[in-house]
């Protein structure tokens, strides 16, 4: 929403700019799928205080998301796995005589991923993150989320500019902030248009 901002305008014999509208945001839609693209949330918010209701609803579905993600489940063992017995399936290096391996397995996905050094795998750490996908959030709207981030929302925080006013991407704690234009060139209303259902 444009909001008018009512000001005084300097003299004629100088070179000058002022302001005459503020974008204030009023609403966001938030849409969640898994990984097998089925929507597990969606939410329409307008009211008070959007971005700072979008980045704490998102923060706290990111973080039930992580808890999933790192739930131990029990471990099948199958040696069909298309992996390489006789790398490491973390360093990529040829195993030596008297080595100790172990079998490399994710624990939310109860698969096993291959053959890994003991010690590979003791150091292993994998770091989960969720992508927040916003169209054209480069070239604008990652500003606002940025200036109206609340105080101590994030511990850890990431940006990637591009120059002083484009930001590539940017990470608060948990979550990574995408833009979509940059997957996907074309404007919303042609992206919508051609998903239109053909009649």
């Amino acid at each position: 929403m444009l909001k008018k901002v009512s000001t005084a305008a300097p003299g004629p014999s100088s070179s000058h700019f002022y302001c005459i509208e503020k974008h204030e945001p009023i609403s966001y839609a938030m849409l969640v799928t898994n990984q097998d693209d089925e929507i597990i949330f969606h939410q329409y918010y307008a009211g008070p205080q959007p971005v700072e209701n979008f980045l704490m609803k998102a923060k706290e579905i990111s973080l039930e998301l992580i808890k999933q993600l790192t739930i131990v489940s029990k471990i099948e063992i199958k040696d069909e796995s298309p992996y390489d017995p006789s790398r490491c399936v973390i360093c990529n290096k040829l195993f030596q005589r008297g080595e100790f391996k172990v079998r490399r397995h994710e624990h939310h996905q109860n698969a096993t991923t291959g053959l890994a050094h003991q010690v590979c795998n003791i150091l292993y750490r994998k770091t989960f993150f969720i992508p927040v996908i916003i169209h054209n959030s480069k070239n604008y709207d990652s500003h606002l989320l940025l200036k109206n981030l609340p105080s101590k929302f994030a511990e850890d925080i990431t940006i990637v500019p591009v120059n002083l006013e484009r930001i590539t991407m940017f990470t608060l704690d948990d979550l990574k902030f995408l833009d979509s234009y940059q997957f996907l060139d074309a404007s919303l209303d042609t992206l919508i248009n051609s998903i239109k259902p053909q009649l």
